[in-house]
């Protein structure tokens, strides 16, 4: 009879425990489920390849694109322009991808490109281009004519081996530059390319090593709002700092964004394993519209899924306010990129030429495939 009693009481308390823990775990699932929706508060979009707009075999003037790097939309028109890297010469399409003009060739000379490296356009759709070699930002009508040029004292950016050779141009016609060799992370020029101010100090570090890394992670993409605060986001730290109309600093804001913690916890393996250097390579590129920014970020996947001699590549959109809130997250089908490079490092294999531009404001998105020379419009699946 105590055997039965005992027992019985053993299978209530067995009863009870297991009431307790379920009413546990519904009570944290629950309240994870809260968690997610509170971290994942904005609408996320998925988008697909919608059309070739410039295809490989697209021959104008008896040429075609060869190694397109950049891409932008030109404001009160219908057209784009192609910063084509191969042929050293800007090609202007319209918004069907039909050939308009060229303007640039490879040269020294007023209207001539040498190295150019990176293009963006103001809102009157004039065209400026940054070419490395010459150490001087190029500029051009919407129409193809050659408006003038300027020098500059540093490189933008880190260098030639740059993930970033950042500047834009902000609505009062400011040119807002990323010149972190020259000692700041903003160098504000004029178009007729005089230097109006300098500010956000480079901290000074002493040795020669050191002192690289340091410029290293001070280059980013730099923008003027319309609130007159300066942003510029770094592309190897996966922050953005802000300054104010005078120059002041503001703050440091740490983007919580689920793929830099990723990639930092990635590089850190490579960096312990591979003994790379310069490898933080965040955002592969920033554009403000209509006072939003789109921030491009891929993931590093050097020893992912791999066919032939082509690793598979990840992309993702972010939008974010002036507040840098997330609005929303839009991801971008797989990319394939090529392991054609074998004597050079992982981390120069990662500079790769994801130059985006927002073809109007559906968000259609056009990329120039570098590789395959083409230019794709994505837009969001139905």
């Amino acid at each position: 009879m105590a055997y039965i009693k005992k027992s019985k009481y053993i299978y209530s308390l067995i009863s009870f425990l297991l009431i307790v823990f379920a009413l546990i775990f519904v009570f944290w699932a629950k309240t994870r489920k809260v968690q997610d929706e509170d971290i994942i508060s904005y609408p996320i979009v998925y988008y697909n390849q919608v059309d070739t707009l410039v295809s490989a075999d697209y021959i104008f003037q008896n040429e075609g694109l060869n190694q397109p790097s950049a891409v932008r939309s030109i404001p009160g028109t219908n057209e784009f322009v192609v910063l084509d890297k191969g042929n050293i010469c800007l090609y202007i399409f319209t918004k069907y991808g039909e050939f308009v003009r060229m303007m640039g060739r490879q040269g020294q000379g007023p209207g001539d490109l040498w190295f150019p490296f990176y293009m963006n356009v103001d809102s009157e759709g004039n065209i400026y281009v940054y070419e490395w070699r010459n150490l001087r930002i190029s500029i051009f009508s919407k129409e193809g004519k050659f408006i003038d040029l300027f020098r500059i004292p540093k490189e933008l950016g880190y260098g030639f081996y740059s993930s970033s050779y950042g500047f834009s141009i902000a609505d009062n016609g400011e040119i807002v530059l990323n010149m972190p060799h020259a000692g700041y992370y903003f160098s504000i020029y004029s178009k007729d390319g005089s230097l109006l101010r300098e500010f956000g100090e480079v901290p000074i570090v002493t040795t020669t090593q050191r002192g690289r890394m340091n410029i290293h992670y001070a280059e980013g993409f730099p923008f003027k709002h319309k609130n007159g605060n300066y942003y510029i986001f770094l592309s190897q730290m996966g922050s953005v700092k802000i300054f104010n109309d005078k120059g002041i600093f503001i703050k440091e804001h740490l983007l919580d964004i689920p793929e830099v913690e990723a990639n930092l916890k990635k590089i850190t393996e490579l960096i312990k394993k591979e003994r790379i250097n310069y490898i933080g390579i965040y955002f592969t590129e920033v554009i403000m519209h209509n006072d939003l920014f789109y921030l491009m970020v891929r993931m590093h996947a050097p020893k992912g899924k791999k066919v032939g001699n082509k690793y598979i590549e990840k992309l993702m959109v972010y939008v974010l306010d002036e507040n840098l809130e997330i609005k929303k997250k839009i991801i971008m089908p797989d990319f394939w990129y090529y392991d054609n490079c074998p004597d050079v490092t992982v981390a120069r294999q990662f500079s790769l030429w994801k130059r985006f531009c927002l073809l109007n404001d559906k968000e259609e998105i056009i990329i120039p495939n570098f590789y395959e020379s083409q230019i794709i419009k994505y837009g969001a699946k139905k």
